[in-house]
This record gives C-alpha cells, structure tokens and sequence, in this order.
C-alpha cells in the first residue's frame, strides 16, 4: 500500500508529490497521497456556533475588547468567519508553531491572552496563554491537558460565565482576607487591652473560630453561583 499522506498542499511539496490544481472551494481542504501518488482533495465544511457571536458580544461588555481570530483555515474562510461572530483581528492559515508564536508574541507584548481552543492543532497555544480554556464536548484529549480550565460542553457563552464566576471567586478571597486579618487583629487589641477577662485565651480561641466560620461560609456563597442560559 505504502506511505499515506493526509495535510495541506503545503505538504505534498515537501513531499515532492505531484497534486493536480488545487480546487477553489470555501471552507478546509486537504489531500491525500498513497504511496507518493495523488488520490484526492477532501473539501470539508465547518459550521458556526449559533451562540459565538453573542458570546463574542459578551466578552466585549465584559472588557475584553482586544479579540484575534487564529486558525488554520484558509484566508477566505476566516474572514467570512470572523465577519459572521464580529472579530475584526484575524491571523489565517497558521499551524501549530504560528499559533505558538502569536501567542508569545502577545505575552511578550504585555497582553494576557486568554486563548480558548478545542485541537490537537490549539494545545501548544492552549499553554502558552496566561489562561487557556478548552472546549470538554469534542475536544482532542492534548488539547483538554493543555489547557487550564475545561468546559463541560461547548456553548461558547460560558466563556463570559468563566470570566464571571472568576472575578467574584476574586473579590471573595480579597473579603476573606479582610475577614481573617481584622477579626484577628480585633482578638489581639482586645485581649491587649483586658476585654476578653479571665478567660482570655479561650474566648479568643472562640471568636478566632468564629471567625474561620465567617470565611467558610463567605466562600461558600459561591457554590451557589449559576447562570442558566436561555436557547
């Protein structure tokens, strides 16, 4: 049977395979050689989320405004993509390592970029980001490793819930931290000053307990945080 070879065009050239005219066609497209011998185009489809110009939207209002497009389509296809969802910034046609070094890029920049993916092509990219969010439904197991957090599902909108539930999680700790340290600085001045009586020790113990109660239930707060989405 021999060799079989399955990518872009760009391959078959490293390859030295001859490929007839590459066929015009919206939307991505690869080859397939056996044994050094053409066999076909695959012309494939992809399919929009119904919901990722709405999550898009969303992550605007949420303040992040600066939105880049990166795939490995070719041109037409990411921009007809990206005029579909409302992102302007788009890097096309780009593998794996292109993916990388845009996202360093970024980094070194002084962006934090979150980059969300679900590919075997989007992990390297997925670790680099200061926060990489992969897609659970579907998603290439490289992909779900290399990430930080992992949806359950792929409705695009839960990336704004992400953002979200991350910044009460936030300002949770900083109220627990305010919590822990005035409650004990309020214990020490008073056992300082004699107000706690005799049993002073044991009465701090108490309130020093009390107030890891008041943390716990400050935290706990948040499992109640949901965000049902509509249809």
């Amino acid at each position: 049977m021999g060799e079989v070879a399955l990518g872009r065009p760009e391959l078959f050239e490293r390859l030295s395979v001859i490929v007839p005219p590459v066929p015009s066609h919206d939307g991505p497209l690869a080859g397939m050689s056996i044994g050094g011998n053409f066999v076909a185009w695959l012309l494939l489809s992809d399919t929009v989320k119904p919901e990722a110009a709405a999550a898009m939207t969303e992550l605007r209002a949420l303040g992040l405004n600066r939105q880049l497009l990166l795939t490995g389509d070719r041109q037409s296809v990411a921009h007809a993509l990206a005029r579909e969802i409302g992102i302007t910034d788009i890097a096309a046609e780009a593998l794996p390592a292109d993916k990388l070094k845009r996202v360093l890029s970024e980094t070194k920049s002084g962006f934090k970029p979150l980059v969300v993916g679900d590919g075997i092509n989007d992990s390297l990219a997925l670790k680099a980001g200061a926060v990489g969010i992969a897609l659970g439904a579907g998603g290439a197991d490289i992909a779900l490793a290399s990430s930080d957090i992992i949806l359950i599902g792929s409705d695009l909108r839960r990336l704004g819930t992400c953002i979200r539930l991350s910044r009460l999680c936030r300002r949770t700790l900083k109220t627990n931290v305010i919590i822990g340290l005035g409650w004990t600085v309020a214990i020490v001045a008073l056992a300082g000053f004699g107000f706690l009586g005799a049993a002073g020790a044991v009465v701090a113990a108490l309130l020093h307990n009390f107030s890891t109660l008041l943390v716990l239930a400050n935290a706990g707060r948040l499992m109640r945080y949901d965000e049902p989405l509509t249809a």
